[in-house]
């Protein structure tokens, strides 16, 4: 649930960076920093869950957006960039299975699964 939440964050700062354009550099600090914390939870989701295609996707999104190390891009390709990064989010939704429902426990039955008198 915490790794939903951490992209749908994400997603919501990607937004904001497409919409914002890359106005202030305060404001996408913020973001920048918020889509590499994602990315990062997104990548070890995707390493427990076995999917090593996720891998170097999210590693490479946390590259980009590292608030230590600031990549310069034209304002275009940081669009592009944006927009491929958003889509890489809304993908990795599809990512996780579902968790199983469990049954409920009977209250009654001490013993599941004894035969009945």
């Amino acid at each position: 649930m915490a790794t939903k939440i951490s992209k749908w964050f994400a997603i919501t700062a990607l937004i904001a960076l497409i919409v914002l354009w890359r106005s202030s550099d305060n404001r996408t600090l913020v973001a920048g920093f918020a889509v590499c914390a994602s990315a990062v939870v997104a990548m070890i989701e995707a390493i427990r869950a076995r999917h090593y295609v996720w891998m170097p996707v999210f590693l490479g999104i946390t590259l980009l957006f590292n608030p230590l190390v600031v990549v310069t891009l034209s304002r275009p390709l940081y669009l592009a960039t944006d927009i491929l990064c958003l889509a890489a989010f809304l993908l990795s939704l599809r990512m996780a299975p579902p968790a199983p429902r469990l049954s409920m426990a009977s209250i009654t039955d001490r013993t599941p699964g004894s035969e009945s008198l």
